[in-house]
């Protein structure tokens, strides 16, 4: 039987059912997935600055 990874929100602590809509923030050991609402922030300054792939 294969294993399931579940992704939750680290922010909300809503279950993110895609790991395509999730983002993921943080430097070596501290990362943290967070779903697109909580994320948009993040996304909207990266995205500023030019900062994304």
């Amino acid at each position: 039987m294969a294993a399931m990874l579940v992704y939750k929100c680290d922010a909300c602590k809503k279950k993110i059912s895609d790991a395509r809509k999730s983002v993921s923030a943080g430097v070596g050991y501290h990362k943290h997935e967070l779903c697109l609402k909580c994320g948009a922030p993040i996304v909207r300054i990266l995205k500023k600055y030019k900062l994304t792939k």
